[in-house]
């Protein structure tokens, strides 16, 4: 395998797609098999936005609790049937909210804050890739994330944003409206008191006759590289599940990359569909020039090395092994 590297927004959609999966047993010990006190109270977001909420999952515990120092600023809902529970942030301030089990104890201090703005776009992989805007994107499967800020920067929680599609996020406001015939179309959202209307068009799969690559430019020779639909006019087409296979690397979805125009021989991207894309289409085949090394911000998460057929899953495989390390060293760390 080459030295060089990508950084993959893939990893992070992985986490959120088969968590369930990486909190398994792997060999441990009955103590520290599955999530922990620890492992829960660091999955809470420093800051969020007031009026939002989330959900804190507590059923693989062993005799659980879950308290918050000031209600007024975080209220604890009751336990469901499935062991989860539902922070509500309804106050301005700081709480620090405490999970327990039979085995452990830990902190995590959050913060609300109400938001001074918020933004819609494609999806939200929570890497230092900057997201996709949902604004005026030609689509399949509409479909997008609300993310919510103030003068300090990003603030987290769902059930903020008030819309007539349906809401399909758990963590986060994410909407889908699958009904939509193709055309012009345009959403309306509203949250904390602001809001705002959006357009886009949405166009039948049929549409998308070849896949290939849509690179953004970052700055500083950064490039974020996204999968995309082709029309036969050459228009992107957005939501269109892709996998990408650099160089014996494979990526879903996006990646990011270091230009460097004088490399030679360029590098090739094939673009293939993934998922429940399975409508006739001809694969890309693009060419990039990245620079050799990548510098160390960019991460070597989410690669694997491709073989036939299975890449796909021989990806997402390699994600999950890389998921299961990086708790295994989030235990250790834990006081």
């Amino acid at each position: 395998m080459p030295s060089w590297s990508y950084r993959s927004a893939t990893f992070v959609w992985v986490l959120s797609t088969f968590g369930v999966v990486a909190s398994g047993c792997f060999g441990s010990s009955e103590a520290t098999c599955g999530p922990t006190a620890s492992s829960v109270a660091m999955s809470l977001e420093d800051r969020y936005a007031l009026g939002s909420g989330t959900t804190v999952r507590l059923g693989e515990l062993e005799e659980p609790s879950l308290t918050s120092s000031d209600p007024s600023v975080v209220r604890v809902a009751p336990m469901d049937e499935e062991g989860d529970v539902r922070l509500d942030f309804v106050g301005l301030g700081a709480a620090t909210i405490t999970v327990s089990d039979a085995y452990d104890s830990a902190s995590a201090k959050v913060a609300v804050s109400a938001i001074d703005r918020f933004e819609l776009v494609l999806n939200d992989f929570d890497t230092e890739i900057p997201p996709i805007p949902f604004e005026k994107k030609i689509m399949v499967n509409p479909q997008f994330v609300v993310r919510y800020f103030d003068e300090e920067g990003r603030l987290y929680g769902n059930g903020l944003a008030e819309t007539s599609w349906e809401a399909v996020g758990r963590l986060r406001d994410r909407f889908s409206n699958r009904s939509l015939e193709p055309g012009a179309h345009e959403v309306t959202v509203r949250a904390g008191g602001l809001s705002t209307v959006a357009t886009f068009i949405v166009v039948d799969p049929g549409a998308v006759v070849r896949l290939g690559i849509f690179e953004t430019e970052l700055g500083d020779d950064r490039v974020r590289v996204d999968g995309v639909g082709f029309t036969e006019i050459d228009a992107p087409v957005w939501n269109v599940p892709t996998y990408m296979e650099v160089d014996r690397e494979g990526y879903l979805e996006a990646f990011e990359y270091v230009r460097d125009p004088e490399e030679d021989p360029a590098i090739v991207v094939t673009t293939e569909p993934f998922g429940f894309f399975s409508d006739p289409v001809e694969p890309g085949r693009d060419e990039i020039r990245r620079e050799r090394p990548v510098p160390e911000y960019a991460s070597a998460i989410g690669s694997a090395e491709p073989r036939g057929v299975g890449a796909p899953t021989a990806a997402l495989l390699s994600l999950l092994a890389v998921m299961f390390v990086v708790r295994r060293l989030t235990q250790r760390r834990a006081p």
